[in-house]
């Protein structure tokens, strides 16, 4: 039997808010998908590396050149905080449902998730750039249309190869979240490329599914993205640590200390998004010239 927090008539089940939350942070979303989330409670976390060596000509009967192991440490913190604090004044706490408490839990966890996956796009500045160049243009921003959309694929599937990924890449696949505008060619290429694509696509009203495969990448669309921006790279090599301890913990209080007659919901979320620089030269920051 859960616990619950009273405030005269109306009450906040605790339990069954954080437990619903808990769902809604858990479900699949692209972010988890294509990244790499690892819970911790550790303030800084450390990425020691080493450079591999190299070979040198050996002459017989002569002496050979010694070869140094160079390790190098990248550290970050994990210091980046949202909160949620939902009010919610006693007279709608007492006309609302169970139900209702349910769905504000719900979308405490859709706006959270949503968060992070707006950070890891934010910090494209980690990323390796992909412009216009890399699929065989002029240097710029990438004007996508149905005729390109494979040119990009590819491309990004070569600078992967080029990047001594393709190891990584056979063991967690590839990505590519694109604007809605730029799938949607996406899915005219594949409707034109294919009779079991098209047939899909007739079956299928909504179009495309989410998290595809095709051409060897999964393929996401996004709302989030940075305008002029899209995202992409091998699957993994984006790194999200997330605190433990606070993620998805729900705190009620009573909102009487601030002179309102409400009892306040209370949650957050700690974390820290990152590409360590010896896995930046296969994800990629996509310029693209119009987005929809």
């Amino acid at each position: 039997m859960a616990t619950a927090t009273y405030a005269n008539t109306a009450y906040i089940f605790e339990e069954e808010w954080a437990d619903q939350l808990q769902e809604q942070l858990d479900e699949p979303t692209k972010w988890k998908d294509f990244a790499r989330v690892i819970f911790t409670d550790k303030y800084t976390i450390n990425n020691p590396y080493h450079t591999d060596p190299s070979a040198s000509t050996l002459e017989r009967d002569t002496p050979f050149t010694l070869a140094t192991i160079t390790q190098t440490n990248e550290s970050i913190n994990v210091s980046n905080s949202r909160v949620i604090a939902q009010q919610i004044d006693r007279a709608v706490l007492a006309q609302s449902t169970y139900a209702d408490q349910m769905e504000w839990a719900r979308r405490q966890g859709i706006v959270l998730d949503e968060t992070i996956e707006q950070f890891i796009y934010d910090d494209h500045a980690e990323f390796t750039d992909f412009d216009n160049a890399s699929i065989g243009g002029a240097a710029g921003s990438i004007t996508v249309s149905a005729s390109n959309v494979d040119d990009i694929c590819r491309a990004m599937l070569r600078e992967i190869r080029q990047a001594s990924g393709q190891g990584l890449l056979k063991r967690n696949g590839a990505f590519l979240v694109w604007h809605p505008g730029d799938f949607e060619f996406l899915e005219a290429f594949m409707m034109a490329n294919g009779f079991n694509s098209a047939d899909n696509f007739i079956r299928n009203a909504a179009g495309a599914v989410e998290g595809l495969r095709y051409m060897g990448i999964d393929h996401y669309t996004s709302n989030l993205l940075r305008a002029g921006r899209f995202v992409g790279g091998i699957k993994k090599a984006i790194y999200v640590y997330i605190l433990n301890s606070t993620y998805a913990k729900v705190k009620v209080t009573d909102g009487e200390a601030g002179l309102r007659s409400s009892v306040i919901v209370n949650t957050r979320v700690d974390f820290e998004t990152t590409v360590w620089n010896n896995l930046a030269g296969v994800v990629f920051d996509m310029a693209t010239a119009a987005t929809a």
